[in-house]
């Protein structure tokens, strides 16, 4: 079984507060999380919050894709980063627009955030080639890179998208 990435736009009418298994659902808190425009106040959405069995059942579905992920060859899952970031330029006004509306930053700033999470894939690959070469130290022995298991990215208000982003790409 190898990764994929068949989504062909970004999908941001859906706002469930949780992304399990490979699907979006609302978190089962009896907290909520409120999405409110800093610049009109108006209510962008209101979902359940996630909990702690939301975010253990998120860890559990990670790591239960984990080993499909490692065993993806890289080619292939450049392939996918690259398509993502294809999907991501493809949505960039969709998703400018929602980081604008829910950070109240001003479009312009969105849009950048919007081409620097684009950007950074390649960046990222780059990195990955760079630092993580399969070394022959001798005829019975190598090093090789593998990825590095499940992670969390907790991200900024400021910059929901970019910064998230990062490190985590071939990983």
């Amino acid at each position: 079984m190898t990764a994929s990435l068949t989504s062909t736009t970004a999908d941001t009418t859906n706002h469930h507060a949780c992304f399990i298994d490979n699907r979006w659902r609302p978190g089962t808190s009896t907290e909520r999380i409120v999405s409110v425009d800093p610049s009109s106040g108006a209510v962008l959405w209101d979902e359940p919050s996630a909990n702690a069995d939301d975010v253990n059942q998120a860890v559990a579905a990670a790591r239960a894709a984990l080993p499909a992920w490692r065993s993806t060859p890289v080619a292939e899952r450049r392939a996918i980063l690259q398509r993502f970031a294809t999907i991501v330029d493809e949505s960039r006004a969709t998703l400018a627009a929602a980081i604008s509306a829910e950070t109240g930053k001003p479009r312009w700033e969105a849009d950048t955030e919007v081409a620097s999470v684009i950007g950074k894939v390649d960046l990222a690959l780059a990195a990955f080639e760079e630092r993580t070469p399969t070394v022959e130290i001798s005829a019975t022995a190598s090093l090789t890179h593998q990825p590095t298991g499940v992670m969390a990215v907790l991200g900024p208000f400021n910059f929901p998208a970019h910064l998230p982003n990062g490190r985590s790409c071939l990983r």
